[in-house]
Protein backbone atom coordinates (compact mmCIF):
# COMPACT_ATOMS: atom_id res chain seq x y z
CA UNK A 1 0.00 0.00 0.00
CA UNK A 2 2.75 2.30 0.85
CA UNK A 3 4.96 1.33 -1.17
CA UNK A 4 2.83 1.80 -4.38
CA UNK A 5 0.56 4.72 -2.96
CA UNK A 6 -2.60 3.13 -3.57
CA UNK A 7 -4.55 5.48 -2.17
CA UNK A 8 -2.35 6.96 0.02
CA UNK A 9 0.68 9.18 -0.61
CA UNK A 10 3.35 7.03 -1.52
CA UNK A 11 6.05 6.55 1.37
CA UNK A 12 9.02 4.12 1.22
CA UNK A 13 9.92 4.76 4.44
CA UNK A 14 6.73 3.53 5.95
CA UNK A 15 6.45 0.55 3.32
CA UNK A 16 10.12 -0.90 4.84
CA UNK A 17 9.13 -0.09 8.19
CA UNK A 18 5.61 -2.47 7.75
CA UNK A 19 7.49 -4.97 5.53
CA UNK A 20 10.40 -5.09 8.27
CA UNK A 21 7.67 -5.95 11.04
CA UNK A 22 5.70 -8.64 8.64
CA UNK A 23 9.82 -10.02 7.23
CA UNK A 24 10.66 -10.67 10.95
CA UNK A 25 7.66 -12.59 11.06
CA UNK A 26 7.86 -15.18 8.26
CA UNK A 27 5.95 -13.11 5.77
CA UNK A 28 7.57 -14.52 2.36
CA UNK A 29 6.26 -11.76 0.57
CA UNK A 30 7.15 -8.61 2.76
CA UNK A 31 10.37 -10.29 2.14
CA UNK A 32 10.51 -10.15 -1.38
CA UNK A 33 8.95 -7.00 -1.42
CA UNK A 34 12.21 -5.94 0.90
CA UNK A 35 14.34 -7.26 -2.05
CA UNK A 36 12.33 -5.64 -4.31
CA UNK A 37 13.13 -2.48 -2.25
CA UNK A 38 16.76 -2.92 -2.06
CA UNK A 39 17.14 -3.63 -5.69
CA UNK A 40 15.46 -1.38 -7.73
CA UNK A 41 16.56 1.58 -4.62
CA UNK A 42 13.71 2.00 -3.72
CA UNK A 43 14.09 4.54 -0.43
CA UNK A 44 16.62 2.65 -0.02
CA UNK A 45 20.59 2.58 -0.68
CA UNK A 46 20.61 0.17 -3.94
CA UNK A 47 22.10 -3.07 -2.71
CA UNK A 48 22.10 -6.72 -4.42
CA UNK A 49 23.87 -8.42 -1.86
CA UNK A 50 21.15 -7.07 0.78
CA UNK A 51 18.35 -7.94 -1.91
CA UNK A 52 19.45 -11.50 -2.54
CA UNK A 53 19.20 -12.24 1.11
CA UNK A 54 16.11 -10.96 1.26
CA UNK A 55 14.90 -12.81 -1.63
CA UNK A 56 16.99 -16.08 -0.51
CA UNK A 57 14.84 -15.90 2.79
CA UNK A 58 11.49 -15.85 0.67
CA UNK A 59 12.55 -18.61 -1.90
CA UNK A 60 12.87 -20.79 0.79
CA UNK A 61 9.41 -20.60 1.72
CA UNK A 62 8.53 -21.53 -1.83
CA UNK A 63 8.51 -17.88 -3.67
CA UNK A 64 9.58 -19.01 -7.19
CA UNK A 65 9.91 -15.22 -8.31
CA UNK A 66 12.49 -14.68 -5.62
CA UNK A 67 14.84 -17.26 -6.98
CA UNK A 68 14.51 -15.71 -10.41
CA UNK A 69 15.22 -12.48 -9.46
CA UNK A 70 18.88 -13.67 -7.52
CA UNK A 71 19.50 -15.46 -10.87
CA UNK A 72 19.02 -12.24 -12.84
CA UNK A 73 21.11 -9.75 -10.49
CA UNK A 74 23.96 -12.33 -10.12
CA UNK A 75 24.77 -11.05 -13.72
CA UNK A 76 25.59 -7.56 -12.37
CA UNK A 77 27.32 -9.59 -9.27
CA UNK A 78 30.87 -8.59 -8.24
CA UNK A 79 32.59 -12.01 -7.40
CA UNK A 80 32.67 -10.47 -3.57
CA UNK A 81 29.03 -9.59 -4.24
CA UNK A 82 28.47 -13.26 -5.43
CA UNK A 83 30.62 -14.58 -2.19
CA UNK A 84 28.82 -12.57 0.69
CA UNK A 85 25.08 -14.37 -1.05
CA UNK A 86 26.04 -17.94 -1.18
CA UNK A 87 27.99 -17.68 1.84
CA UNK A 88 24.71 -16.38 3.33
CA UNK A 89 22.55 -19.33 1.82
CA UNK A 90 24.79 -21.89 3.00
CA UNK A 91 24.22 -20.47 6.52
CA UNK A 92 20.44 -20.17 6.01
CA UNK A 93 20.39 -24.08 4.56
CA UNK A 94 23.04 -25.19 7.67
CA UNK A 95 20.36 -23.45 9.94
CA UNK A 96 17.42 -25.33 8.51
CA UNK A 97 19.66 -28.32 8.51
CA UNK A 98 20.06 -28.22 12.06
CA UNK A 99 16.55 -27.22 12.51
CA UNK A 100 15.18 -30.31 11.57
CA UNK A 101 17.95 -32.46 13.42
CA UNK A 102 16.61 -31.15 16.32
CA UNK A 103 13.13 -31.53 14.98
CA UNK A 104 13.67 -35.28 14.50
CA UNK A 105 15.70 -35.60 17.97
CA UNK A 106 12.54 -33.88 19.75
CA UNK A 107 9.82 -36.36 17.56
CA UNK A 108 12.60 -39.51 18.51
CA UNK A 109 12.91 -38.75 22.54
CA UNK A 110 8.55 -38.16 22.45
CA UNK A 111 8.49 -41.60 21.27
CA UNK A 112 7.57 -40.68 17.95
CA UNK A 113 5.29 -38.09 18.73
CA UNK A 114 5.45 -34.46 18.49
CA UNK A 115 3.84 -30.83 18.01
CA UNK A 116 6.94 -29.91 16.13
Amino acid sequence: MYKKGDGIPQDYAEAMKWFLLAATQGDRDAQYNIGQMYYYEEGVTKNIVEACKWWIMAGHQNNEYAWINIKIARREMTSEQSFAVDKFGMEREMHAIQLGDYIQVVHNDMGGFSTV
